[in-house]
């Protein structure tokens, strides 16, 4: 078996170390590769027992002084250094200095590679270093004069005033002259009249720090500009000094880019033309919806006849489903636009499949059809995720069972099983005897607006997108769908979805129906409600609620007229309006928030909106506002939340600063990190360790970026803490992050940022709490 050859890369650029290594990888040599930094320590962890060196000297400001320190650390080890395109002086200054060969980084061949490995390999003493350094320089100084002339880019000498000394072909045809027409000529003579001035203190600039990059604009011989992305060194070293310069003509790229940001700039005035057409169909829709919807929950609450029941009953229910269709148009939309946020709370999952099977079971006894449940002994009844969504995800799969099935059963299961990659996920099927679907149609029901038959709209109703929501929360939350015909007739459907075990909860603690109706004996009866609203409908039907929660109620037809209420009066809540003419909402709040004493300040705030977008949510809270509700919504949901706010229930009471989202435990999934690191207890100390160091200074930079409003710098500030966020798999500090980082991006959104870099700072804040019990814990038990 060959001998293996042992080589030591150091770079700090993750994309030279794939490259390298898929170029090893064909050569065919039998090799064993190490990887370290660029730095001090990354320096003395290379020893003498390696065969050669490969150097990325892309980022060093000394490259020379580096590779003297390696000959220190590592000799006799062959240094190849490796190059970016127009460092051929510098490699050569260090081949002089004792490197065996340099490597232009991404035109590397594996023959070429390969070559130089095996120089490497065959040199045994320092006379035969010293015999393979001088021939190794003659073939560098060939291979440069070589380049110099075949190059397509720019590649010139001139003196210190500014003179051209030699110039490529290629480059000089590049801009319609010779080489010769060029020599002799002063660098100011090719410039654009508007760059001539700058010629001066280029040529200062690049005498004092040795090395300059920029750009440059150019006119060619015919007189049309071009722009040069230029990098030039100052060589001083035998006779006398001059610089050595390259320049790649980037007018092309340029525009193209400008190009390409038009194209942007309009796709994104498309999509938010998109969001506030359907922002505004929604508000436009909820609205009269909202009293259609209230009122017939009013009268159903009224002495009735049988007949009138039955009328009411019906208009409930278009109703209702109307909104389910808005609502399925909107998630749709959030979806496209990756808007879609998912929670990670603790809740009860036994708990969330009993109300939903209650919920059905009326439905089913209509048709007499039989509805069970199971879930399997194995499966933890508590755990972390977005119980709203799976909601909606179960729901829509029952609905579709429900409608589709005229006779037989409907069986919902919930089982553990394990992934593809070998993790724990949850197993959930819904099973029916109903009409099926085709064979081949059993993909395509995911799709947008399709349907199993062309004749189920018109038998059964739906817009189609139902399923394609329902795959792609399930996506989101990392899981998968599929759709199988049952045997014997009817559909089966079956999805997957990762899960977080939550800790040990004591059950009063849990939002349960069973609490929910404890609290709903809490009582209004006196409580003063400020209702700010401008249309006379829903302040008709919210005075109607309120009185039968028997409140005292004053209102006030906009923000101005509130402010005028709160000056005169006192209140225990507002009911705050959004959309309103004179002052809206949000300025209402603000000002009530700003302008006010301590007492008036503290007031609960709910907005009551006809917008269901989750950005409106942000912006109320960010407002000051304690809660939120969307139009329509039932009498009960309104009162749960007074009772919560009033009563001090709510966890989100105004603050100072409600921006700030406190979070004050995080939660890491130590189980998940150790697969990558491992079991030792060691690694994981010092991988935390890092973490308690790093992770500060990568928010600081976040904040610092963000208050400048230096968005681009905050897209790479808050890219670069993402990896470690997500090795640690907290998804809720992922998903702000994601936010963040995609507002920073498009530049959209701006008046949001500060709230979102709020939350990552607390986000990051409880992070390093969390993990320092960690490192508390690990020391503990290696003592």
């Amino acid at each position: 078996m060959e001998e293996e050859l042992k080589i030591a890369l150091i770079t700090n650029d993750s994309d030279t170390e794939l490259y390298l290594t898929q170029v090893l990888g064909l050569t065919q040599i039998n090799t064993q590769l190490t990887v370290a930094e660029n730095s001090p320590i990354g320096i003395c962890s290379i020893t003498n027992d390696f065969d050669c060196i490969l150097l990325d000297i892309a980022l060093s400001p000394m490259p020379l002084d580096l590779v003297k320190k390696l000959q220190q650390f590592c000799k006799p080890a062959p240094i190849v250094i490796i190059i970016t395109e127009g460092d051929e002086k510098i490699a050569a200054d260090i081949i002089k200095a004792g490197a065996l060969d340099y490597l232009i980084n991404n035109s590397i061949s594996p023959i070429e590679l390969g070559q130089i490995l095996q120089r490497a390999k065959h040199l045994g003493n320092a006379d035969k270093k010293r015999i393979f350094a001088e021939a190794a320089l003659k073939h560098s100084e060939k291979r440069y004069r070589t380049f110099f002339e075949k190059t397509q880019g720019f590649s010139c000498t001139h003196t210190l005033e500014g003179i051209f000394i030699s110039v490529n072909y290629a480059g000089a045809r590049s801009i319609d002259y010779t080489p010769d027409e060029l020599i002799g000529t002063p660098l100011i003579d090719i410039v654009s009249p508007s760059f001539k001035s700058l010629i001066p203190s280029y040529l200062t600039k690049i005498c004092r720090e040795k090395a300059v990059k920029g750009y440059m604009r150019v006119m060619n011989k015919n007189g049309e500009e071009r722009i040069w992305r230029y990098h030039n060194y100052l060589y001083d070293g035998d006779g006398e000094p001059y610089i050595i310069g390259s320049a790649q003509d980037i007018t092309d790229r340029i525009k193209m880019e400008q190009e390409i940001r038009k194209a942007k700039r309009t796709a994104e005035e498309s999509e938010k033309i998109k969001e506030q057409f359907l922002a505004n169909m929604s508000h436009e829709i909820r609205t009269p919806m909202n009293a259609i919807i209230g009122f017939t929950n009013l009268l159903l609450n009224s002495r009735l006849t049988n007949e009138q029941k039955d009328y009411l009953d019906t208009i409930h229910f278009a109703g209702q489903h109307l909104l389910v269709i808005i609502d399925d148009i909107l998630d749709i939309s959030k979806i496209s636009a990756g808007k879609l946020i998912l929670e990670q709370i603790e809740f009860s999952l036994s708990g969330l499949i009993d109300s939903l099977t209650n919920l059905f079971r009326l439905k089913t006894a209509e048709k007499n059809i039989k509805l069970h449940s199971h879930i399997h002994t194995d499966v933890p009844s508590l755990i972390k995720g977005d119980p709203v969504r799976l909601n909606q995800v179960l729901t829509n799969l029952l609905n579709n069972a429900v409608k589709f099935t005229a006779k037989g059963s409907i069986d919902l299961h919930v089982k553990l099983n394990t992934s593809n990659n070998g993790k724990r996920v949850l197993e959930f099927s819904v099973e029916d005897t109903g009409i099926g679907i085709p064979t081949d149609k059993l993909e395509t029901v995911f799709e947008s607006f399709s349907q199993a038959n062309t004749d189920t709209n018109r038998k059964y109703g739906g817009t189609g997108l139902g399923l394609t929501i329902v795959k792609n929360i399930i996506e989101l939350h990392g899981g998968h769908i599929k759709a199988e015909n049952r045997e014997g007739g009817g559909t089966k459907f079956i999805f997957t979805l990762p899960f977080i075990p939550a800790r040990a909860i004591a059950q009063d603690k849990l939002p349960t129906p069973a609490k929910k109706r404890q609290q709903a004996k809490t009582h209004l009866k006196g409580i003063k409600v400020l209702l700010v609203e401008d249309n006379k409908i829903n302040q008709k039907l919210a005075s109607i609620m309120l009185k039968k929660m028997e409140c005292e109620i004053t209102l006030a037809d906009n923000g101005l007229v509130g402010i005028e209420k709160l000056k005169h009066a006192s209140f225990d809540i507002i009911l705050m309006d959004i959309q309103m003419p004179e002052m809206d909402g949000l300025e209402t709040t603000r000002y009530i928030r700003t302008r006010f004493d301590a007492q008036v300040k503290a007031i609960p705030i709910i907005a009551i909106t006809a917008h269901a977008f989750n950005e409106e949510r942000i912006k109320c809270l960010e407002a000051g506002m304690n809660e939120y509700l969307s139009k329509p919504f039932e009498p009960s949901v309104l009162y749960e939340k007074m009772i919560a706010l009033i009563h001090g229930q709510n966890d989100q009471g105004y603050q100072e600063n409600p921006s700030q989202n406190t979070h004050s435990v995080v939660e890491v999934d130590w189980i998940y990190v150790k697969t990558f690191i491992g079991e030792d207890e060691h690694d994981l100390s010092e991988m935390i360790d890092l973490l308690c160091v790093h992770i500060p200074k990568m928010i600081h930079e976040i904040q610092i970026q963000g208050a400048n409003a230096n968005w681009k710098q905050l897209k790479q500030a808050v890219h670069k803490i993402k990896p470690n966020i997500a090795l640690l798999r907290i998804i809720p500090f992922k998903q702000v992050l994601d936010t963040l980082e995609k507002y920073a991006e498009e530049e959209t959104n701006l008046d949001l940022i500060p709230a979102l870099i709020n939350q990552v700072v607390s986000f990051a804040e409880a992070l390093i709490e969390t993990i320092k019990k960690e490192q508390e814990r690990i020391l503990t038990n290696l003592v």
